[in-house]
Protein backbone atom coordinates (compact mmCIF):
# COMPACT_ATOMS: atom_id res chain seq x y z
CA UNK A 1 0.00 0.00 0.00
CA UNK A 2 1.38 3.40 -1.00
CA UNK A 3 1.24 6.05 1.67
CA UNK A 4 -0.62 9.21 0.82
CA UNK A 5 1.81 12.13 0.54
CA UNK A 6 1.53 14.62 3.35
CA UNK A 7 -0.58 17.61 2.47
CA UNK A 8 1.43 20.83 2.27
CA UNK A 9 0.91 23.31 5.07
CA UNK A 10 -1.07 26.45 4.47
CA UNK A 11 1.40 29.29 3.79
CA UNK A 12 1.36 32.22 6.18
CA UNK A 13 0.63 34.50 3.24
CA UNK A 14 -2.83 32.94 2.95
CA UNK A 15 -3.61 33.72 6.60
CA UNK A 16 -2.25 37.25 6.34
CA UNK A 17 -4.15 37.77 3.08
CA UNK A 18 -7.39 36.76 4.79
CA UNK A 19 -6.74 39.16 7.69
CA UNK A 20 -6.01 42.07 5.34
CA UNK A 21 -9.13 41.36 3.29
CA UNK A 22 -11.25 41.29 6.43
CA UNK A 23 -9.69 44.57 7.59
CA UNK A 24 -10.49 46.09 4.18
CA UNK A 25 -14.16 45.14 4.52
CA UNK A 26 -14.74 45.98 8.20
CA UNK A 27 -15.24 49.75 7.76
CA UNK A 28 -17.97 49.09 5.20
CA UNK A 29 -19.64 46.50 7.40
CA UNK A 30 -19.62 48.90 10.36
CA UNK A 31 -20.78 51.82 8.21
CA UNK A 32 -23.57 49.76 6.69
CA UNK A 33 -24.84 48.36 9.98
CA UNK A 34 -24.54 51.68 11.82
CA UNK A 35 -26.15 53.57 8.95
CA UNK A 36 -29.17 51.32 8.95
CA UNK A 37 -29.69 51.54 12.71
CA UNK A 38 -28.76 55.12 13.73
CA UNK A 39 -31.68 57.54 13.64
CA UNK A 40 -31.27 60.24 11.00
CA UNK A 41 -32.85 63.64 11.55
CA UNK A 42 -32.83 66.86 9.53
CA UNK A 43 -30.76 68.68 12.14
CA UNK A 44 -27.84 66.28 11.49
CA UNK A 45 -27.23 67.99 8.16
CA UNK A 46 -25.44 71.36 8.07
CA UNK A 47 -27.58 74.26 6.83
CA UNK A 48 -25.02 75.16 4.14
CA UNK A 49 -25.80 71.81 2.48
CA UNK A 50 -29.19 73.22 1.52
CA UNK A 51 -30.96 69.91 2.14
CA UNK A 52 -34.47 71.37 1.92
CA UNK A 53 -33.71 72.92 -1.49
CA UNK A 54 -32.16 69.71 -2.78
CA UNK A 55 -35.16 67.69 -1.60
CA UNK A 56 -37.61 70.13 -3.19
CA UNK A 57 -35.63 70.10 -6.43
CA UNK A 58 -35.65 66.29 -6.55
CA UNK A 59 -39.28 65.97 -5.42
CA UNK A 60 -38.24 63.69 -2.54
CA UNK A 61 -39.33 63.83 1.06
CA UNK A 62 -36.77 63.56 3.83
CA UNK A 63 -38.24 60.17 4.76
CA UNK A 64 -37.76 58.89 1.21
CA UNK A 65 -34.15 60.07 1.23
CA UNK A 66 -33.51 58.34 4.55
CA UNK A 67 -35.11 55.13 3.26
CA UNK A 68 -32.97 55.19 0.10
CA UNK A 69 -29.81 55.83 2.13
CA UNK A 70 -30.66 52.96 4.47
CA UNK A 71 -31.19 50.57 1.54
CA UNK A 72 -27.87 51.61 0.04
CA UNK A 73 -26.07 51.18 3.37
CA UNK A 74 -27.66 47.76 3.93
CA UNK A 75 -26.42 46.73 0.47
CA UNK A 76 -22.92 47.96 1.35
CA UNK A 77 -23.01 45.95 4.59
CA UNK A 78 -24.16 42.86 2.70
CA UNK A 79 -21.35 43.20 0.15
CA UNK A 80 -18.81 43.63 2.96
CA UNK A 81 -20.15 40.52 4.67
CA UNK A 82 -19.95 38.53 1.42
CA UNK A 83 -16.35 39.71 0.97
CA UNK A 84 -15.44 38.63 4.50
CA UNK A 85 -17.03 35.21 3.97
CA UNK A 86 -15.12 34.82 0.69
CA UNK A 87 -11.85 35.66 2.46
CA UNK A 88 -12.53 33.04 5.13
CA UNK A 89 -13.61 30.39 2.61
CA UNK A 90 -10.50 31.12 0.50
CA UNK A 91 -8.44 30.67 3.68
CA UNK A 92 -9.85 27.13 3.94
CA UNK A 93 -8.45 26.36 0.48
CA UNK A 94 -11.40 26.89 -1.84
CA UNK A 95 -9.97 28.31 -5.05
CA UNK A 96 -13.37 29.49 -6.32
CA UNK A 97 -13.55 31.81 -3.28
CA UNK A 98 -10.05 33.12 -3.99
CA UNK A 99 -11.01 33.84 -7.62
CA UNK A 100 -14.30 35.49 -6.64
CA UNK A 101 -12.57 37.58 -3.97
CA UNK A 102 -10.00 38.66 -6.56
CA UNK A 103 -12.74 39.84 -8.92
CA UNK A 104 -14.60 41.67 -6.14
CA UNK A 105 -11.36 43.28 -4.98
CA UNK A 106 -10.74 44.60 -8.49
CA UNK A 107 -14.28 45.97 -8.76
CA UNK A 108 -14.27 47.47 -5.24
CA UNK A 109 -10.83 49.03 -5.81
CA UNK A 110 -11.92 50.69 -9.05
CA UNK A 111 -15.00 52.10 -7.32
CA UNK A 112 -12.88 53.40 -4.44
CA UNK A 113 -10.29 54.90 -6.78
CA UNK A 114 -13.01 56.68 -8.76
CA UNK A 115 -13.61 58.68 -5.57
CA UNK A 116 -10.02 59.97 -5.49
CA UNK A 117 -10.64 63.29 -7.28
CA UNK A 118 -13.15 64.33 -4.63
CA UNK A 119 -10.84 63.66 -1.67
CA UNK A 120 -7.40 64.75 -2.85
CA UNK A 121 -7.40 67.86 -0.65
CA UNK A 122 -8.44 66.05 2.52
CA UNK A 123 -5.84 63.64 3.99
CA UNK A 124 -8.37 61.88 6.25
CA UNK A 125 -10.82 61.30 3.40
CA UNK A 126 -7.94 60.18 1.18
CA UNK A 127 -6.98 57.57 3.79
CA UNK A 128 -10.59 56.38 4.01
CA UNK A 129 -10.67 55.87 0.25
CA UNK A 130 -7.20 54.39 -0.21
CA UNK A 131 -6.81 52.19 2.88
CA UNK A 132 -9.52 49.63 2.04
CA UNK A 133 -8.35 49.41 -1.57
CA UNK A 134 -4.72 48.93 -0.55
CA UNK A 135 -5.60 46.37 2.13
CA UNK A 136 -7.85 44.40 -0.22
CA UNK A 137 -5.31 44.39 -3.04
CA UNK A 138 -2.51 43.38 -0.66
CA UNK A 139 -4.69 40.59 0.75
CA UNK A 140 -5.47 39.20 -2.69
CA UNK A 141 -1.83 39.43 -3.78
CA UNK A 142 -0.76 37.52 -0.67
CA UNK A 143 -3.24 34.78 -1.53
CA UNK A 144 -1.67 34.61 -4.99
CA UNK A 145 2.00 34.28 -4.05
CA UNK A 146 3.75 31.20 -5.52
CA UNK A 147 3.59 29.24 -2.23
CA UNK A 148 -0.10 30.12 -1.82
CA UNK A 149 -0.89 29.17 -5.41
CA UNK A 150 0.93 25.86 -4.94
CA UNK A 151 -1.07 25.22 -1.77
CA UNK A 152 -4.37 25.94 -3.54
CA UNK A 153 -3.32 23.65 -6.42
CA UNK A 154 -2.47 20.85 -3.98
CA UNK A 155 -5.88 21.25 -2.34
CA UNK A 156 -7.56 20.89 -5.74
CA UNK A 157 -5.43 17.85 -6.60
CA UNK A 158 -6.25 16.17 -3.28
CA UNK A 159 -9.96 16.86 -3.77
CA UNK A 160 -9.91 15.11 -7.15
CA UNK A 161 -8.53 11.87 -5.74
Amino acid sequence: MVAEPEAPRRPGSVALGMVLMILAALPFLVLGVAGTTVPLTRDMFPPELGLDGLLAQSALTFEQLVAAVRVLLAFIALLALVYIVLAVVAFTGRNWARVTATVLTAVFSVVMLLNLPGVLGDPAALAVVLAPAVLGIAGVLLMRTPPASAWFASRRARARR
